[in-house]
């Protein structure tokens, strides 16, 4: 599939600055889980009352005290100790705190929340970068003055999944116990990667017995996770994604266009991206260029109304976007008047952006106007050709013959000749190429003069509506011949599934179809078609952004996972929603909030999020339900 450089979009991030972190090299040999917390009668760290061992960093104490011997308020506590990350990649970092919070990694300080306003507060780090199995020293700082009080302590990575820290992923000294450095610290061993890369050729790229992510970049790949819970993104080409053992993970969070997922049959598909590039032909320029014309955008036009009577979806594609209100999609890459050089000066700045699949290259009727010669054009088309394949090498060239001049046109009966010879010298210029990306289209005597239109309308060098439609008939012959169609599109990108259990789509609208397993399915951003087949299925949602789906089979055991951090308005990371008012969500059979708190609310088979309740904001749709249950239960909205 076509993608971007990696982003961690959906994997889940919220995070976009990256710290390197050491490891300690201080070890004991007394170790427990959980943190030392010393507990002080004072919000400055004076007065040591307690100190004891906390296992499980989620300590609510409303108004009351951590201990008898500790006043409700002003108080504080300092927790220290080493923290050890199951995954090597990077890590953000959660307190939510009602009174201040600081953090320290590795004498970093990384959240520095340090106020008591009286209310619940989340606070995320940076990204930092940890690797498994490795111990860091942390400290955690908490201070209360007043009101209510509560510390969560909680992180979240690509694998790892947003909650609290686990106990069994925190170290520390027994209050009577004192740290003593090794005499002769051990050198931390190397880790095994956890992320195999591919690059540009067709890979086979094996995981091991961890959680892994598996990138193929470009090429035809193949892709097999092994053991553990991985993550495979086959990247660009036609690639066989082998989850093997383990919850596995197909992931198209940066692929370039809307994806069509099918765990039934095995198959993803992106809507195939395609560029009309040229001149003032591409463009589509007519005597009438006027956007209430029915054929205004040329070939395009008829081109656009095949791809609709075949049921096919594509992308047009390009910097331009010009055509009739019927032109479904006007992007295109035609520039007016210009000649094959200088389209050639500007293919990076037209391909990197648009990352086309293929391209329907009609060019060269500007430069049978100036003095060089049908030997000189033709070279010029093949250094174009060379250039557009080593700025894209996956996509595929379509190039066509042009258009016949009628005798009007300047240059009279030595340009049409000259247009002649040209195309004559194209076909040898597509095989000196000798890539099967490169393919000859052939429109040489599928149009005479009576397909061009006419002076004083036109320079003699223009087709009229017919010409045109002749044009897109041979570009559709051509796009049939060469590419297959699967999931209502061209098949220029497809990749097989295997074993594989989840699914992340795109940021456009995605069609995803899960199987009889217990799927997760995490639509992005986009408006999106979500099946989650028999089994008990999770709906994964980052911020309300990403709403606006449609699920078509929501049953008894599914459920919706709801991020705190991209949600917000006071939701806490595993607290349930209560049914009657409360500061960290409440959840609503009907269409009416109850309080003033966040609210997420069901009728009629829509799931809205309302951010304040009774409040200014309006409730947004998270997910229209095809099958309209009749009511949903708060169990089903987990909030992580």
């Amino acid at each position: 599939m076509s993608q971007q450089p990696l982003s961690t979009t959906n994997l889940p991030s919220a995070i976009n600055t990256e710290t390197a972190l050491t490891t300690s090299s201080v070890t004991t040999p007394t170790w427990v889980s959980g943190l030392r917390g010393e507990y002080y009668d004072n919000a400055d760290f004076t007065n040591l009352k307690l100190t004891r061992t906390d296992t499980r960093m989620d300590l609510i104490w409303y108004n009351g005290s951590p201990d008898p011997k500790i006043a409700p308020d002003t108080f504080s506590v300092r927790w220290t100790g080493q923290i050890q990350p199951l995954y090597s990649e990077e890590y953000t970092f959660l307190t939510i705190a009602d009174g201040g919070a600081r953090l320290w990694i590795n004498n970093q300080l990384i959240i520095n929340d340090w106020q008591d306003t009286n209310q619940i507060r989340k606070t995320s780090s940076n990204r930092i970068a940890l690797q498994a199995g490795q111990r860091y020293d942390i400290r955690l700082e908490y201070m209360e003055v007043s009101g209510n009080a509560m510390m969560r302590f909680g992180w979240l990575s690509a694998r790892q999944q947003q909650g609290i820290v686990a106990a069994s992923q925190l170290f520390s000294n027994p209050p009577d116990s004192t740290p003593t450095p090794d005499p002769t610290p051990t050198p931390t061993p190397t880790p095994t990667p956890t992320t195999f890369n591919g690059n540009a050729a067709a890979n086979i790229i094996n995981g091991d017995a961890n959680n892994n992510i598996l990138r193929g970049f470009a090429g035809n790949d193949t892709l097999r996770g092994l053991e553990g819970d991985d993550v495979l993104i086959g990247g660009t080409g036609n690639d066989l994604l082998d989850g093997g053992s383990g919850n596995d993970t197909a992931s198209y969070a940066d692929a370039t266009n809307s994806v069509r997922v099918d765990f039934t049959q095995g198959i993803a598909n992106r809507i195939a991206r395609i560029m009309p590039l040229g001149d003032s032909i591409t463009y589509g320029l007519s005597a009438d260029n006027d956007p209430t014309v029915p054929y205004w955008g040329g070939y395009r036009y008829h081109l656009w109304n095949q791809f609709q009577t075949n049921n096919l979806q594509i992308d047009f594609v390009g910097s331009q976007s010009h055509g009739a209100v019927e032109l479904g999609d006007k992007d295109h890459e035609g520039h007016s008047g210009k000649t094959i050089s200088w389209i050639n000066d500007r293919v990076s700045t037209f391909f990197n952006p648009a990352q086309p699949d293929i391209v329907l290259l009609m060019i060269g009727s500007n430069d049978t106007g100036t003095s060089d010669s049908p030997a000189t054009i033709a070279a010029r088309l093949g250094t174009l050709i060379d250039n557009i394949l080593r700025t894209s090498p996956d996509v595929t060239v379509l190039v066509s013959s042009i258009p016949p001049a009628r005798p009007e046109a300047r240059g009279g009966e030595a340009r049409i000749q000259k247009i002649n010879d040209y195309n004559n010298l194209i076909p040898s210029i597509v095989n000196a190429r000798a890539n099967p990306r490169v393919k000859f289209v052939d429109m040489r005597g599928k149009l005479d003069i009576n397909d061009i239109t006419a002076p004083p309308a036109d320079d003699a060098l223009h087709p009229n509506f017919e010409g045109y439609r002749k044009i897109s008939s041979e570009w559709y012959t051509a796009l049939s011949r060469n590419f297959a169609t699967s999931q209502g599109t061209f098949s220029v990108d497809q990749d097989t599934l295997v074993s594989v259990e989840n699914v992340i789509g795109s940021r456009f609208d995605d069609m995803l179809i899960a199987d009889a397993s217990n799927n997760r399915l995490t639509g992005g951003d986009g408006r999106d078609h979500l099946t989650g087949g028999a089994g008990n299925d999770t709906f994964v949602y980052f911020k309300p952004s990403e709403g606006g789906d449609t699920i078509t089979d929501f049953s008894f055991g599914d459920s919706f996972e709801i991020s705190a951090a991209g949600f917000g308005n006071g939701l806490v990371s595993g607290v349930s929603l209560l049914s009657t008012p409360s500061s960290s969500g409440v959840f609503v059979n009907g269409s009416l909030p109850i309080s003033a708190h966040v609210t997420f609310l069901y009728e009629n088979g829509v799931l809205r999020f309302d951010p304040d309740g009774i409040g200014s904001q309006a409730a947004v749709v998270i997910a229209s339900l095809n099958n309209s249950p009749l009511t949903l239960s708060s169990q089903q909205i987990r909030i992580v």
